[in-house]
């Protein structure tokens, strides 16, 4: 008994470690824990083939390594490598999403052990645990055999849109990165201060800064986690050289290298950077760097990428990203994935849009006089919309004076217009009820809302009833979340 409860507990350490796991509440990772079965598999062991029906388990990779490989559909009998899994990585997730066969094959690389997760006690986790759905969303959209143990921080990452870039499409792994040679490459010579090189970090904006010597060959990378590690914690000084902190050497690839090999030369050597020289070594000049995030924006239609996008993006290429947002509606659909997750993705991506826009208005209009809260109501209120539908919104401020309840009132619609016009430039149309902020009765003080709903609650009238089922789907989107709370307890008081 002792034994087995050693071994639950070491399988809850090791996968706490990594999401998703790490983004499940403790007493629910401890309960899978219980239930994890441990694999062990000998060298070019087929844990699953190409065309097998999924499993009722889905796989980490405790220690060891699997390649996930396909059958080329158009040479017979070649072998395309897609993703190589290691420590702490997650795949075979079809069994958790689609009830669909395998489409690839999981072989052993080496003497490998495995956690096999069971996949019904994961799905409501998966149901319930925002950050989990988007997490298996993210790899799954985009196509990706493996999700890394890594995404946790791309999802959270803040990084803008490049200048000028247009729409970016999925790549498969075999396809090639086209990396073009970079004029502006950040970069100094070992000798460098590590606070100059800051502050040319900081004037870039830049994560990172490639060390090379006199003829331009990369001999190390400084990056912020090293800025945070070793000096911040005081145990280098801001005068001493970059190559006290540096990395070293610098994982070299070769230009446009297919995206597999640098996705695996990454997860490999444990990094977020390559170097990309003339001749794939460090003994060439050094001609860009590619990133763990450049990889993932080549995933277009990955819902995560598509939210950050839309967070960093000017309102006028906001139409653009919903257009793709319905390519990945589509390529869901297709794979059979569960309408509910369906419906989650899209609403974090429709919530993103309305958040940006509301956004902008403010930047446009100045400061809001006091604080508000803009809200969902109807089918995007409950989290239902998949197809873009007409908009059904409204807008809680704080009460005011009686006097200033005007002037505040139209600094709000002025708002709500123009978040009207970016929604209807991203495809969904007016209500025809005028359900929506931009009138005046959905825009009001918390305490005209709390009459309103105690009268429909009260004087249940035809008008009342109609209201009621459109209004009390309610979901605050951006601002002020207490003044929907406050309205929420009014309505509980009520009904009390």
């Amino acid at each position: 008994m002792q034994a087995t409860n050693t071994i639950q507990e070491r399988v809850h350490e090791f996968l706490k470690q990594y999401p998703p796991f790490s983004l499940v509440k403790e007493e629910e990772l401890r309960a899978i824990a219980q239930q994890v079965r441990v694999l062990y598999m000998e060298p070019e062991q087929v844990l699953f083939a190409q065309g097998d029906a999924a499993h009722d388990y889905f796989y980490v990779v405790r220690q060891g390594s699997v390649r996930l490989e396909l059958q080329d559909p158009e040479r017979i009998g070649q072998i395309l490598l897609l993703d190589v899994c290691d420590e702490g990585d997650v795949f075979g997730v079809r069994a958790l999403i689609v009830r669909k066969s395998y489409s690839s094959t999981a072989v052993a690389g080496e003497e490998t052990l495995l956690y096999a997760i069971p996949s019904k006690p994961f799905e409501h986790i998966l149901a319930e645990n925002e950050e989990v759905e988007l997490y298996f969303a993210a790899g799954f959209a985009a196509g990706a055999s493996a999700l890394r143990r890594t995404m946790t921080h791309t999802q959270k990452a803040r990084v803008g849109l490049r200048k000028g870039a247009g729409a970016v499409h999925p790549q498969r792994l075999e396809e090639l990165v086209k990396v073009a040679a970079d004029k502006d490459l950040l970069a100094c010579l070992p000798d460098t201060p590590i606070q100059e090189a800051a502050q040319r970090m900081t004037t870039k904006n830049s994560s990172f800064m490639l060390v090379w010597d006199a003829q331009q060959r990369p001999i190390g990378i400084v990056t912020d986690t090293d800025m945070r590690k070793r000096v911040v914690t005081g145990r280098v000084g801001i005068e001493e050289p970059v190559t006290a902190i540096m990395t070293s050497p610098v994982i070299t690839i070769a230009p446009e290298p297919a995206m597999a090999d640098a996705l695996i030369r990454m997860i490999r050597n444990r990094v977020k950077h390559i170097c990309v020289t003339a001749d794939g070594t460090p003994k060439s000049k050094a001609e860009a760097v590619l990133t763990e995030h450049d990889l993932l924006l080549t995933q277009g239609n990955n819902p995560a990428v598509l939210v950050w996008e839309i967070r960093q993006t000017n309102v006028e290429n906001l139409p653009g990203i919903r257009e793709r947002a319905e390519e990945l509606l589509q390529k869901y659909l297709e794979q059979e994935v569960k309408i509910s997750f369906i419906a989650g993705i899209i609403t974090e991506i429709n919530d993103a849009i309305m958040v940006r826009a509301l956004q902008h208005a403010e930047e446009v209009l100045g400061e809001p006089p006091v604080p508000y809260c803009w809200l969902s109501i109807g089918s995007e209120g409950r989290e239902e919309q998949l197809l873009r539908t007409d908009q059904d919104n409204m807008l809680i401020f704080e009460d005011v004076p009686a006097a200033a309840v005007k002037e505040v009132q139209t600094y709000f619609l002025q708002l709500a217009d123009m978040v009207q016009q970016v929604l209807e430039q991203c495809g969904f149309y007016k209500c025809r009820a005028n359900m929506m902020a931009t009138n005046p009765l959905w825009c009001q003080p918390l305490s005209v809302w709390k009459k309103y709903y105690h009268s429909w609650i009260q004087e249940p009238t035809e008008q009342a009833l109609l209201n009621a089922s459109i209004f009390f789907d309610f979901r605050p989107i951006f601002g002020d979340f207490s003044l929907s709370a406050q309205l929420t307890d009014c309505i509980y008081e009520e009904l009390s």
